[in-house]
């Protein structure tokens, strides 16, 4: 019965992660969804907690400017195009610094646009699995591939959607990186 709860996290976190994108407190129903879940794995009420709480603060840093170039990019957009047209230069500066730093994005949008991604995923769930870790309730070795996991499938999960479908495409990215979130739980509760 156990099992069965634990797998049942990925539809879960598929439709919580796309409620989560479709509304301004998305981030809180997801922060409660997620310590929801450790409590009820865990029985632990203040890791419960914590995880609810780093669940929010990482979902609060925007990353809509990549998603869109990454979606810009299936759509055919030049480099020229992308720079004199589509760029948002005033969103996620310390993203953007670090991302910059590892591929220009004045040389290369699509490249930039997946570090920015990785980068920004880095914020959201490894925080979670790191409590989960020091907690003693994950293995250290499976919440880092987990949050590994996480990270990679952030921007695949809305390059995937955008080849799937050129309209909707981002609330389908959304479902596919929540399903990504909920495998990476339940593997990282199995384990």
């Amino acid at each position: 019965m156990t099992e069965i709860m634990i797998l049942a996290l990925i539809p879960l976190f598929a439709v919580v992660n796309r409620v989560r994108g479709s509304f301004g407190a998305g981030g809180v129903v997801g922060g409660a969804v997620m310590g929801g879940v450790v409590l009820a794995l865990s029985l632990n009420p203040v890791v419960a907690g914590v995880c609810a709480l780093l669940y929010v603060a990482g979902e609060s840093v925007g990353w809509g400017r990549w998603i869109k170039a990454i979606g810009r990019s299936h759509d055919g957009v030049a480099q020229f195009d992308y720079m004199d047209n589509y760029r948002e230069k005033d969103r996620g500066k310390f993203i953007h610094n670090l991302a910059n730093k590892v591929v220009k994005e004045s040389k290369d949008y699509v490249s930039y646009a997946w570090v920015a991604l990785w980068i920004r995923a880095a914020i959201w769930f490894p925080p979670i699995f790191i409590a989960l870790a020091l907690a003693g309730i994950v293995h250290p070795i499976t919440a880092a591939l987990c949050a590994g996991f996480t990270v990679a499938m952030f921007p695949v999960s809305y390059s995937v959607a955008r080849q799937i479908s050129k309209n909707g495409w981002w609330g389908r990215g959304e479902i596919i990186y929540g399903a990504c979130q909920g495998a990476a739980l339940a593997l990282s509760f199995m384990t």
